[in-house]
């Protein structure tokens, strides 16, 4: 059986690949693609949240590090379509803030999902617009 970990970013994974302006979803977060705008979908930082002697919240968190390539649309362009492809993944998971459908491992459910734009810059050495979408998913751990 998966993990939380990998139970969760599979989910991820998913429901980008849905996404049909998106050309490639990967789980690598090296950014050489075979088609653009791609994603790729790593663990970020976890924190944890002791709430009694029973139960236990946990947030896992997420980047889904979006690319947008420059070199046949120009910056301008670029950027215009990086922001509306942000906006179409914020609203994947604002649509769906409980992973419908995620088989969690026992004693594991999942609250909810928040999804937050943070970084956003050109990639070093290459033609690439980025930028990083962090999903906070609170997950209740049951310790019984």
């Amino acid at each position: 059986m998966a993990e939380t970990f990998e139970t969760l970013r599979d989910a991820i994974v998913t429901r980008l690949q849905t996404i049909t302006q998106i050309q490639q979803v990967q789980t690598d977060p090296d950014p050489n693609f075979t088609g653009y705008p791609a994603a790729t979908v790593y663990p970020s930082n976890q924190e944890s949240d002791y709430q009694n002697t029973e139960q236990n919240e946990r947030v896992y968190a997420f980047i889904v590090a979006v690319f947008y390539e420059t070199a046949s649309t120009g910056v301008g362009d670029a950027l215009t379509a990086l922001y509306e492809l942000v906006d179409l993944i914020l609203d994947k998971f604002d649509q769906d803030p409980t992973l419908t459908g995620t088989t969690m491992p026992t004693g594991k459910t999942i609250l909810d999902i928040t999804p937050v734009p943070s970084q956003w810059g050109q990639v070093p050495d290459k033609e690439l617009l980025k930028t990083d979408i962090v999903l906070r998913i609170r997950v209740s751990a049951d310790m019984q």
